[in-house]
């Protein structure tokens, strides 16, 4: 647990602007960056740290979170009452956080899918509006000066960006600490996060024309996070992010960047808005498409299952188009997959068991299953084949019946042996009997 309290003493550096704007030594060690009233610096740290370690490590870590960061409330304001009730709602925000994250993703902090990423901001925001309600509690009480709505604002902001930057990169890398990147795509890597970070530090470090500066050039930031997304993956997303916000928070604390502005107050409130936003939007889009990928790779498997499997697979819409038709369906049909595909599935059923599509065709409408049952279809040629039937609904991802799927086996051998065994009883069971069933005489 103390390496975890060792952790919440890292300091944020001081940043020392004109005379309208200081900064004092106040909350948990950081810093509040003044005009008119206290403020927190707009991205927390500490906030993520604590979450991603109760996550990773349990409940059991929660007094390295509070002495960490009571230790450095005290050390920074001197006052161990409000140092007390500040660590409090530190130690809170981290442990409600880890609840409801643990109880929204079922115990899931992969980011694997877009889902867990929403419910992950959402349980990330009510954890952190606990520690900003403490916090501004405290402050007032203490006596700063500024409006309590402003300071709760500033709190809540600041650990929630916090939260959305750090706790993903912690979790992930945690979850998947070993690199496997080729040659190529640690070359791919390297350009990637340079050109981040060069784009980064020419809109948010002077480096543009003063005549750009305020220009709103941050979109160009949508395709190099739509690249990491869909050439790495969730860790390299969250890792990139947290270049951005670093780069993104010197530039406009130093009062460069689109978002700088004659009210330091509002560029940090637009700079927390956007950091937070990017961070989670592309948490969300590296998630679908790993979703995606996962998808793809799952309908390779099944496809080749289907492809090499023994027995004859079709698939049907609810009204008994075709849709698709495997190999051994071609072998036991004798049609192939374009002459089936697009038809309806009665062009192999014979007319006196036409009935037998209607009755599958409402029970899976009902979504039952059709269980084994042995008939008869025709082949291309025109001969006959007897086979077992089992017909199973096809859902959608919302759980909507959208067509069935047959499975259907030869068993022409079995019926053959069927019938020569019968005929071999026949004597022995009261006397022969003809093609048609009929007895012959003995007289």
């Amino acid at each position: 647990m103390w390496p975890v309290a060792r952790i919440f003493t890292l300091r944020l550096s001081r940043v020392e602007r004109d005379s309208r704007v200081r900064v004092l030594p106040r909350r948990q060690g950081g810093a509040f960056l003044c005009h008119r009233f206290s403020q927190r610096l707009p991205v927390w740290p500490a906030s993520g740290v604590a979450l991603a370690a109760v996550l990773l490590l349990g409940r059991e870590v929660w007094p390295g979170v509070f002495v960490g960061a009571f230790l450095v409330n005290y050390f920074s304001s001197g006052q161990p009452a409000m140092s007390l009730a500040i660590a409090a709602g530190n130690t809170y925000e981290a442990l409600l956080g880890a609840y409801l994250v643990d109880r929204f993703n079922e115990g899931r902090r992969d980011f694997d899918r877009q889902g867990d990423v929403w419910r992950f901001a959402l349980a990330s925001l009510v954890g952190t509006a606990a520690a900003a309600t403490v916090g501004a509690v405290s402050l007032h009480l203490a006596g700063s000066p500024g409006p309590f709505g402003a300071v709760w604002l500033t709190w809540w902001l600041g650990d929630t960006v916090g939260v959305f930057v750090v706790a993903p990169v912690v979790l992930l890398w945690a979850h998947e600490p070993r690199v496997r990147w080729n040659r190529e795509q640690l070359v791919e890597a390297v350009a990637l996060l340079g050109t981040i970070a060069f784009i980064g530090h020419v809109l948010f470090g002077g480096w543009i024309p003063a005549r750009y500066q305020n220009y709103p050039l941050d979109f160009l930031f949508i395709p190099l996070f739509v690249w990491v997304a869909f050439r790495f993956g969730q860790r390299e997303a969250a890792t990139a992010i947290v270049l951005l916000s670093w780069i993104a928070l010197k530039g406009t604390v130093a009062g460069g960047g689109p978002f700088a502005g004659p009210s330091p107050s509002d560029s940090l409130l637009l700079l927390q808005v956007f950091l937070g936003l990017t961070a989670i939007f592309t948490l969300v889009l590296a998630a679908v498409v790993s979703e995606s990928r996962r998808g793809h790779e799952a309908t390779e498997r099944i496809a080749t299952i289907v492809k090499s499997a023994s027995d004859a697979i079709v698939t049907k819409t609810l009204t008994g188009t075709v849709t698709s038709w495997n190999p051994a369906a071609e072998k036991l049909f004798g049609y192939t997959a374009a002459e089936a595909v697009g038809q309806n599935i009665t062009f192999i059923i014979p007319e006196e068991r036409r009935h037998e599509e209607s009755m599958v065709l409402s029970k899976i409408g009902r979504g039952e299953v059709v269980d084994q049952f042995d008939t008869v279809r025709i082949r291309k040629d025109g001969s006959s084949v007897d086979i077992s039937l089992t017909v199973s609904p096809i859902r959608s991802s919302d759980g909507a019946i959208v067509g069935a799927s047959k499975i259907a086996r030869d068993i022409s051998d079995r019926v053959r042996l069927a019938g020569g065994a019968q005929q071999s009883a026949g004597p022995r069971a009261g006397g022969p009997r003809d093609c048609r069933g009929g007895e012959s005489g003995q007289g």
